[in-house]
């Protein structure tokens, strides 16, 4: 268990090139995340080469500085070896972490090298005390919590083991980990690093077919906390991050100089250190606190834009349509070359450069065209003078690591300098000292000449200084001993961090598929009562039905008895389960469970009855499936799977989705809340909570639509794909692959559908045939597959 005592949580900073590395720690950051070119899940950040992850880490070790390697994606099988292998090289240089979300790489990497630190990404959902609890004992040493959790929450989890929390930077809609959006629609999986942000996306919202509301429904505002941080570091959390790896370095630079300085009580102007983030990088003209204090709620969100705004700067005094120019009224110093955009009332948002300064107070033509209306409001979306500072001072001297310091000498005798740090001992020796023959070298001019370190990382605080009388001590040989001295210090220190590590084992690496039955069981996954009636036929080896529906069980139990079916109960995706409900079910003749969550495994490890892995588990590999295996009966594989990866992956006790509306994101930031329901301000539930007597969809610019599933106990919602997966035309190809089982999961659908559904999929599987589909539908992912 974690001993959570006073000590100042670390900062940490984003390094996505080695521009925001060096503006990072110029401004006072204790650790910084980085990733390479490949398996990180900021692709599309310039990152590091394998060369410069080296130079980096020698960089940071120098200056007391660690350095966690971002490789948070999920792999396929073909990747694994390559994965481990890059693991094993930064490990051996010192890297002082792994920042993980595969579970399978995170297994064979405590497997190969126990010694080694793992974080648990944020992509692996961590947001109730047993998914901290299940990871801890998985062998992580830190979790970087949900976003989502409050400061109570945070609170809780940072007394079981370190955690990481988002303290600045982007808000996902969805929460990490639980975002298909992107894979669905264009092949590029945020899982795997290539988000395409679809939730930056304009859609507007109706209900029953009418229009309610527009604008960018999902795009949150970034969050900035200097307002509640000593709330956040009173919560425990051992480390406060900063999110912005795509960012730059001017960013990172003024980021963490104002966390630094809050977190050292420098701030002497609080308030311009928060202007300054804002005109740097801010969505909607205003930044939100995230969830530590508020369940969701749309001053969350930034409906008008989801570009960056700057600052409100002026408005439109005057608009000449012809010769595309408007007259703005400056509401704040505008210098040359600074970026201004007009928020207009239609998209899309014009915006220039300045050519020539002007004070606040005056006028002055800016050439933007567009839909432009007089009392437009005009922000200043880049300041150079500003820009030009932060770059300036991410060029500054890094923090410099104390080194204790010894130094004698004595005429005839060699002097003598060594440098300490946390065991390490630099010794460096001078030639023979003479005695001086007119002026001796005094300590003063000896000590102030050792002193000098320079451009080195290091600062010497001397603990013994002792010059014998009547020596010379020539200035070039005290500069010679100095810069040896410190050439060793590095050396050592480097040392000191670097691993001798045998290479991976072989045996690490995935395994390939042991093949499954070529006759398939079939899962149903159904939403209520109703739909489980529907659902139950002979030829369905078990229904799953949610735990907030199943109520008096004994109707299901009957129903599912007489039809020869094992009924599950489906846990929480999202949000705590109770022990106490566990307790009742485990008094039911319900067969089994359908785990959710890593923490439910935790909740499950004494019951005796059958477990499924839901696909929310990214189980997207062979030895992520063997771990799963080891909690689970069965498991579903990531419907992100291309077919020739399932084939290489799945087993007997894999479960492969045949048809779904899938849930492609889950959101605290329900649309319906937030822009129907009056949701109070930062509140959970709004006034049509448990109210499903009205269709909702949000509409992309393509006026594709996607149906909202709400969940209103938890306050949740899930955007379900606009186009059911079905491989119903493709069910004698589906039967051959190497899994046991297929599984047809319903969400809205009504009963007559279910039957349908489920009833010709029956008859494929015990035929061995495929059927002819009716409407719209897509196989998903498995033919495409995701980069």
């Amino acid at each position: 268990m974690k001993n959570n005592n006073e000590k100042k949580p670390e900062l940490l900073a984003p390094a996505g090139d080695p521009e925001s590395l060096e503006a990072a720690t110029s401004q006072g950051c204790d650790a910084v995340y980085l990733g390479g070119k490949l398996f990180s899940a900021r692709a599309s950040a310039q990152n590091f080469t394998e060369d410069e992850i080296f130079s980096a880490i020698d960089f940071c070790h120098l200056r007391g500085i660690k350095v966690y390697a971002a490789l948070n994606t999920i792999y396929k099988n073909r990747e694994l070896p390559d994965v481990l292998e890059t693991v094993w090289k930064l490990a051996c240089r010192g890297a002082d972490a792994f920042i993980l979300q595969d579970i399978g790489a995170a297994s064979a990497i405590k497997k190969c090298w126990p010694q080694l630190k793992l974080h648990a990404s944020t992509q692996m959902t961590a947001q109730t005390l047993d998914d901290v609890l299940f990871l801890a004992e998985s062998g992580f040493s830190r979790v970087v919590l949900s976003r989502e959790l409050a400061l109570s929450e945070v609170k809780a989890a940072s007394r079981i083991i370190e955690t990481e929390v988002f303290i600045h930077g982007s808000l996902c809609a969805s929460y990490s980990g639980r975002c298909l959006i992107s894979a669905a629609l264009g092949c590029r999986s945020g899982n795997r690093g290539k988000c395409a942000q679809t939730c930056r996306m304009r859609f507007r919202l109706e209900e029953d077919g009418a229009e309610v509301s527009d604008g960018y429904l999902l795009s949150a505002k970034d969050m900035m906390t200097l307002d509640i941080l000593p709330e956040i570091i009173d919560s425990g959390a051992s480390s406060l991050k900063i999110e912005g790896r795509m960012r730059g370095a001017a960013y990172t630079a003024c980021a963490v100089y104002a966390y630094r300085q809050a977190l050292d009580g420098l701030a002497e102007n609080p308030e311009a250190l928060k202007n300054d983030l804002l005109q740097v990088f801010n969505r909607g003209g205003g930044f939100c606190q995230g969830y530590f204090k508020t369940h969701a709620g749309k001053e969350m969100i930034s409906v008008k834009t989801s570009r960056n705004t700057g600052v409100k700067a002026g408005y439109v005094k005057s608009w000449n349509e012809k010769k595309k120019s408007c007259l703005v009224q400056a509401l704040v110093d505008f210098s040359a070359g600074d970026g201004l955009a007009v928020m207009t009332q239609e998209e899309p948002v014009p915006g220039c450069r300045v050519n020539r300064p002007a004070r606040a107070g005056e006028a002055f033509f800016a050439p933007v065209s567009g839909k432009i209306r007089n009392g437009d409001p005009v922000y200043k979306t880049f300041d150079k003078a500003l820009n030009d500072k932060l770059l300036k001072l991410s060029k500054a001297s890094p923090k410099k690591m104390a080194l204790r310091g010894e130094f004698s000498a004595d005429a005839g005798k060699r002097a003598r300098l060594a440098l300490y740090f946390e065991g390490i001992c630099a010794e460096a020796f001078s030639e023979v000292l003479e005695t001086a023959q007119s002026s001796p070298s005094s300590e003063d001019e000896i000590k102030k000449r050792l002193s000098k370190t320079g451009a080195s990382p290091f600062d010497i605080a001397w603990s013994e200084f002792r010059v014998g009388e009547g020596l010379f001590f020539p200035v070039s040989s005290a500069n010679s001993l100095r810069r040896e001295a410190m050439e060793i210090a590095s050396g050592l220190i480097l040392e000191s961090r670097r691993r001798d590590l045998k290479a991976f084992d072989i045996s690490c690496a995935p395994k390939k598929s042991c093949g499954g039955k070529s006759l398939k069981l079939l899962s149903v996954y159904v939403q209520n009562s109703v739909q489980l009636k529907a659902a139950a036929q002979e030829g369905v080896d078990r229904i799953s039905l949610p735990l907030g529906a199943c109520g008096d069980l004994s109707g299901a139990l009957s129903l599912c008895e007489k039809y020869g079916v094992s009924l599950f109960i489906a846990l929480p995706d999202i949000g705590p389960c109770s022990e106490n409900d566990i307790k009742r079910l485990e008094k039911t003749g319900i067969e089994g469970y359908t785990v959710r969550q890593w923490g439910q495994f935790k909740l499950l490890e004494e019951s005796k009855k059958k477990k499924h892995a839901d696909f929310t588990f990214p189980i997207y590999n062979r030895i992520s499936l063997e771990f799963i295996e080891d909690f689970a009966d069965t498991a579903t594989l990531s419907p992100e799977m291309k077919i020739d990866e399932i084939e290489e992956t799945a087993d007997e006790r894999s479960e492969l989705i045949a048809y779904a509306r899938l849930p492609l994101m889950t959101t605290r930031q329900c649309p319906v809340g937030n822009f129907i329901g009056q949701r109070s301000e930062g509140g959970k539930y709004c006034s049509l909570k448990d109210n499903f007597d009205h269709g909702y969809v949000i509409i992309d610019r393509k006026n594709i639509s996607f149906p909202l599933e709400r969940d209103c106990e938890r306050c949740v919602c899930h955007v379900l794909n606009s186009t059911p997966q079905d491989w119903l035309s493709k069910a004698r190809d589906a039967s051959r692959l190497p899994a046991g089982r297929l599984g047809l999961h319903f969400h809205g659908e009504d009963c007559a559908l279910i039957e349908s559904a489920v009833g010709k999929w029956v008859a494929a599987l015990r035929g061995g045939f495929s059927c002819a589909q009716e409407g719209a539908f897509t196989y998903g992912l498995l033919f495409r597959g995701v980069d």
